[in-house]
């Protein structure tokens, strides 16, 4: 999103503050920070979403941003999309991704390579849960940090209760702009069709 707007330009077009809590300030975006993490204020999602939402529906709109869209946000949305649907799918490494990020922030011991710890090419066990479903996320994206981001987007999303907003946007947004990849991303990746949400109302 730096791409198109900075954070205090986004902060004052909603007019409230985007995290209710975390090390990131008025000013500026706190990203490395190993003791705690943004919160977001779930009606910023929802203004989000809703503004996304008008634009996107607006042909004009869509078509003049289109090449936008393919050179920097679809990797990203179907890396996102489907790292969503996996974290649903595998509620035990879900869970035990959560624990212990969490216990690894309350105890100040967080460090830089702890997203880079699971990604698909780090893990060489055949039997482990984690190498399994990074595996499975490895048919959608050729970038093992971006995929390892994008699990750990979720986790910190899951926690603050923004993680259904979140992904309804990005479902939004993947099915205007490429419905044909959302469709391919559907079969690519083993997850059972009673979790496509896509046009799940999350208000």
């Amino acid at each position: 999103m730096l791409t198109f707007v900075s954070y205090a330009q986004l902060m004052k077009l909603f007019g409230k503050k985007i995290f209710v809590s975390g090390p990131h300030n008025d000013g500026e975006l706190d990203l490395h920070n190993s003791k705690s993490f943004g919160h977001y204020n779930p009606l910023f999602v929802k203004w989000l979403r809703t503004n996304i939402r008008f634009l996107i529906s607006r042909d004009n709109f869509r078509k003049s941003t289109e090449v936008l869209f393919h050179k920097y946000v679809n990797r990203l949305v179907a890396i996102y999309y489907a790292s969503y649907h996996i974290l649903r799918q595998n509620p035990n490494v879900c869970n035990q991704l959560s624990k212990n990020y969490l216990d690894r922030i309350a105890s100040e011991s967080l460090n830089p390579l702890h997203y880079w710890g699971i990604s698909w090419v780090a893990k060489k066990e055949s039997d482990d849960p984690v190498a399994k479903m990074m595996y499975q996320l490895k048919k959608v994206s050729r970038d093992p940090n971006t995929a390892s981001s994008a699990i750990y987007f979720w986790i910190r999303r899951m926690e603050d209760g923004t993680a259904d907003l979140f992904f309804s946007l990005i479902v939004d947004v993947f099915v205007a702009y490429n419905y044909d990849s959302y469709r391919i991303i559907n079969k690519a990746v083993k997850w059972d069709v009673e979790t496509d949400t896509s046009y799940r109302d999350f208000t």
